[in-house]
Formats: C-alpha cells, structure tokens, sequence
C-alpha cells in the first residue's frame, strides 16, 4: 500500500491540475511578436510570480505581445519577459529615452535587450565625442514599415532605457541625431 501511495505522488499532473499558464512551445529570441504557434499551456500546481495565465482557456491574451528577452521551449512566461502594454519599461534606476541615431542604418543592427554604450557626436566636430553611458539598452525600435521616419528624414526612433543621471543629455543629443553606438 506504501508503495502504490508513493507511485501516486509522482505521477504527472493531469492537465486539469493547478493553473493553465502560458508557456514557449519552441524556443524564441529577443523581440519575436508572438503568435500562437509559439505558445502552449500548461497545468502548473504553484504558478511563479507574474505568470501569465491562459486567457478564457488560451493563448490569445498572449499572442501578439512582444517578448523582452528570449525564452526556451517549455518555458513560463511571465510578466518580465513581455513588453508593457503601455511602451517598454526602463528598470529601477533607468529612464525611458527616445532618441535619433546619427547613423540611421545602425538601426537595422539593433534588437530589444540589447546593451551598446551611447556617444555623443558633435555635428559640428568642434568638441570631442564622450560617452553618456556605456550602459544603455534598447528598449524598443520603430517599424519602419510604420513610416516613423522624421520631416528631415534623420531616421527611427529608438527607444533606450539609461541611468536617470544621463537621461537629460541622451534626450537632447536624441533630437538633433548626435548619438553614436558602441556595442559590446
């Protein structure tokens, strides 16, 4: 009798144990828009903090969402792992800066979550280049398919979270386009 209990308390859970949440059902990179293809449910006795949940049973309250950093296959979403309904969010410590790069091709190099280093450069040549943060990660990147091109044509947008005390100079340096990249 022992051991039928002790079998019984290892078996898998049925798919009507615990809380439908949604995990990766492939393994998926930075910044993929999901679809529902990349996604399943399971049944999880103690779901972790910010899991998302199935939606009336599904996946459709995922898909479309766009990820924040890349997952494995059969891994639990979470609230972290998906950007904000309402724009990226920068971290504790961080602010939210748009920003025009001087070289707009750059663009097509970066993804969310990645880290570059932020420079200013002087369009005039007459100060020397210097670093605002060697910190700053891409929060998000304008679709270029949206037309989010500027009147003067300067390039996208792209949205970088960086410590409070560079925000000031990275937003300035952002209108004008005098902002280079160094990758890490």
């Amino acid at each position: 009798m022992l051991l039928a209990a002790g079998f019984a308390s290892i078996r898998p859970s049925s798919p009507g144990d615990g809380t439908a949440i949604v995990v990766a059902a492939r393994d998926l990179d930075i910044g993929v828009v999901l679809a529902a293809a990349d996604l399943s449910l399971q049944a999880v006795a103690d779901p972790p903090d910010g899991a998302v949940r199935a939606s009336n049973g599904g996946t459709a309250g995922t898909v479309g969402r766009t990820l924040a950093s890349p997952v494995r296959r059969g891994e639990i979403l979470t609230d972290v792992r998906l950007l904000g309904q309402a724009g990226p969010r920068a971290g504790p410590g961080r602010v939210a800066v748009p920003a025009r790069l001087g070289d707009a091709d750059v663009v097509e190099l970066l993804r969310p979550g990645m880290h570059v280093a932020l420079v200013s450069v002087p369009r005039d040549g007459t100060a020397p280049a210097r670093s605002f943060t060697d910190d700053a990660v891409v929060l998000s990147v304008a679709d270029a398919a949206t037309g989010a091109l500027s009147a003067q044509n300067q390039g996208r947008i792209v949205v970088f979270a960086v410590p409070s005390a560079a925000a000031d100079a990275v937003a300035a340096a952002g209108l004008t386009g005098a902002i280079a990249l160094r990758f890490h």
